[in-house]
């Protein structure tokens, strides 16, 4: 009966503790999107291509290759997140605002001066935000440890932004 009870108030701790870290975990996204998983891929193995065209792509192990075609409207948000490797985005239609924890806004879309795709680094901030009057669609690009997660929400706050 000792162990029992002291079985019960271990796993209620645990429950406890696992509540409390999941509505600390981050900003979620805000509004309207659709992301469809075009496909994921695997390479094996290490890959060391040199930049003798001006591109380099190294990885030190295996990788996870993930694209998706996403879809959002007229004021949605990302939320605060990161990624763990790279991620290619290109916008087909609409203008996509993306915010650094350095809370510089930058526009990317068609016509846009800085262009219409973008490359967001590991491991750090971001917040996507269609701030136009219409919906926005883009692609993505995962490049990722394999097996790693494709989205790690971050703490809100930064920038007073949502």
């Amino acid at each position: 009966m000792r162990y029992r009870g002291k079985l019960i108030v271990l796993v209620a701790g645990f429950v406890l503790m696992v509540a409390i870290a999941g509505t600390a975990s981050g900003t979620p996204p805000v509004g309207s999107a659709t992301t469809i998983a075009l496909n994921t891929g695997t390479v094996n193995g290490a890959v060391n291509m040199p930049a003798n065209v001006g591109v380099k792509l190294i990885t030190t192990a295996s990788v996870d290759v993930v694209q998706t075609n996403s879809t959002a409207a007229a004021g949605w948000s990302s939320g605060w997140h990161s990624h763990n490797g790279p991620v290619i985005v290109s916008i087909k239609s609409g203008t996509l605002t993306v915010y650094s924890s350095a809370c510089a806004g930058v526009t990317y879309g068609p016509g846009q001066a800085a262009g219409s795709a973008f490359v967001e680094p590991p491991n750090r901030p971001v917040l996507a935000r269609n701030e136009g009057t219409t919906s926005v669609e883009w692609f993505t690009t995962q490049i990722i440890p394999t097996g790693s997660a494709t989205r790690n929400d971050v703490s809100p706050g930064l920038c007073g932004l949502l």
